[in-house]
């Protein structure tokens, strides 16, 4: 799972439609993610996110 910050986004594309169509193709991509975090229970989600930060 790709985490991106916006500013992050922007600083690496200096091209506006670059950086735009950039972003829509994040944000696709994270769709399926974020309707798996809804159906998700949050403590489980929480560990989750907890053991990826463990493995970086």
């Amino acid at each position: 799972m790709i985490k991106c910050h916006k500013k992050d986004i922007y600083a690496h594309f200096e091209n506006c439609e670059q950086s735009l169509s950039e972003l829509s193709k994040i944000f696709t991509h994270s769709l399926p993610y974020l309707a798996y975090f809804k159906t998700t229970p949050p403590l489980v989600a929480n560990k989750r996110k907890m053991s990826e930060n463990i493995n970086k």
